[in-house]
């Protein structure tokens, strides 16, 4: 049976549509967490800061709860502020996209679901000025912003990642966003954050 997932990120202008395919092989961890309500994060063992799956991870989680509050401690600050103005010059606000965020997982044919794992790594042909470009391009924020966000970092990212979802009355988690990126930073006062 094969179901189209919609997913679309109106913080980070992100838009995904992914199918199931075959699940690969979980381990006795990933069935445990699977269980017990924790989402695993599966990533390279070497040269990759899992800080930033943890934000990613933290973002999904508040996504999940429907925690708004848990979602902007994700969220880079200033980034925050900008998207939020974007967003009030379109009639909308940070909190009417998040609640349009939370429903983005649901399916017809199921009362609920849980994410259960997010497999993150380093994209391999990282592009940060594109990210900026575009953002600039599309409104959403000025060159002045940029700017200051490059200052403001030690270091700018951009993470793969692919996460899962196990859907309530289903056996196996199912990819439900695969392969998309997601741009983190890490500030100079060692914070961790997304733009998204």
């Amino acid at each position: 049976m094969k179901k189209l997932w919609a997913y679309f990120c109106a913080a980070a202008v992100l838009l995904c549509g992914c199918e199931q395919k075959e699940q690969p092989q979980q381990d006795t961890d990933d069935a445990a967490a699977s269980m017990t309500g924790e989402m695993v994060i599966a990533a390279p063992e070497e040269g990759f800061d899992m800080n930033y799956a943890n934000c990613i991870r933290d973002y999904f989680e508040a996504i999940e709860q429907k925690q708004f509050e848990g979602y902007k401690k994700t969220v880079y600050p200033p980034y925050q502020e900008a998207f939020g103005a974007y967003l009030e010059s379109n009639d909308s606000s940070l909190e009417e996209v998040f609640h349009t965020l939370c429903t983005e997982f649901d399916e017809d044919g199921y009362d609920s679901w849980h994410l259960t794992r997010l497999e993150a790594g380093y994209r391999e042909n990282e592009d940060i000025d594109n990210f900026f470009s575009t953002y600039e391009s599309a409104g959403l924020f000025d060159a002045e912003f940029s700017d200051a966000a490059r200052e403001d970092a030690a270091e700018i990212r951009d993470v793969e990642f692919t996460l899962y979802a196990l859907y309530e009355g289903d056996e196996e988690a199912v990819p439900v966003v695969q392969k998309q990126e997601m741009i983190v930073i890490r500030t100079n006062d060692d914070k961790y954050y997304l733009f998204g």
